[in-house]
């Protein structure tokens, strides 16, 4: 009996590396059959039992567009494709899980209309009126390589613009006076402030997403799968906030140490306990997974009561 195929789009380009690095982490390594081969699969002895599981690569712009209308079950692309797409509230796509992870390791980047320092607007709204970009216009030239989102983004707001549409360097438009703002994803903002442009209005944050088809999330056999792929990327992404912390407690220090640990200073997190093991000689062995901002000063105060033999590991998986 032939099973059903469960259709992954993963991004190439900037995304690829750090994407593939995430479901290697969760036990769910990408292989292709040869090196410039953009089709592959899945190696999960697990999954594979219940589907069979194909990996293409595409660009994150055109997947949002290919989940709505099924082609793909499951893709890895970033909330700013969605809106370029004009997808952002399509019910075709449901939004799964958001990834602290981009190219230069932000959280998040920006969606934003810049314009020069030099220029005289200061608020979006205020590309309206203008400079001849175009022979035989008189309107107001936006460029960006979000055309399509652009585009929608201009009609709701009731603005007509000129917007161009390229793909490159957007900051280098401003040297020889070709652009009155450009639209632009930023993560840090240092190269539009290094190359003398302004924020004035941003438009949406974005973050790298897990996508899926609605219809194959309904599905009996597509979904449960989904949903488990959901579930190991999410772990891995919870695994590298904690740490995992082990150490011996006498008996005299335990209550006060189990205060500090079942207090409100954020170490454990809602509905968490530590576990908890006697020891032959009456003291306790405390096992418990924090935030990593929290361990240099849980350390501190542990060291400060006597706590002995404290070891510290990074997690794999976490599912708090």
């Amino acid at each position: 009996m032939n099973k059903q195929q469960l259709k992954i789009f993963l991004p190439n380009g900037s995304l690829q590396d750090v994407v593939e690095q995430l479901f290697r982490d969760a036990g769910l390594p990408v292989s292709y059959g040869k090196k410039r081969s953009y089709l592959g699969s899945l190696s999960s002895v697990y999954l594979n039992k219940m589907v069979d599981v194909v990996v293409s690569q595409f660009r994150p712009w055109d997947m949002p567009f290919y989940i709505a209308n099924g082609s793909a079950h499951l893709a890895v692309t970033a909330d700013d494709m969605i809106w370029n797409a004009g997808l952002l509230e399509d019910e075709r796509i449901t939004v799964l899980d958001h990834y602290p992870i981009a190219r230069q390791g932000y959280s998040k980047t920006r969606l934003v209309i810049a314009v020069p320092n030099n220029s005289p607007i200061q608020r979006y709204k205020q590309l309206t009126v203008s400079r001849p970009m175009m022979p035989g216009t008189d309107r107001k030239s936006l460029v960006t390589e979000y055309y399509e989102g652009a585009t929608i983004w201009a009609h709701k707001e009731g603005m007509d613009l000129e917007i161009i549409n390229c793909h490159g360097k957007l900051e280098a438009f401003r040297h020889f006076e070709l652009a009155d703002a450009v639209l632009e994803n930023t993560e840090s903002g240092d190269t539009l402030f290094e190359n003398h442009w302004r924020v004035i209005h941003q438009i949406m944050e974005s973050q790298t997403c897990l996508i899926a088809n609605e219809k194959a999330l309904a599905d009996k056999t597509l979904g449960p799968t989904i949903k488990i792929i959901k579930r190991m990327l999410a772990s891995v992404i919870a695994a590298r906030k904690h740490f995992m912390i082990e150490f011996n407690v006498t008996k005299k220090a335990f209550k006060d140490v189990k205060t500090i640990l079942l207090g409100y200073s954020g170490y454990l997190e809602k509905g968490q306990s530590p576990t908890i093991s006697n020891l032959l000689n009456g003291d306790y062995e405390i096992k418990v997974v924090i935030p990593c901002n929290k361990l240099e000063d849980l350390l501190d105060r542990l060291d400060r009561r006597g706590v002995s033999s404290i070891a510290t590991k990074k997690c794999d998986h976490y599912i708090p």
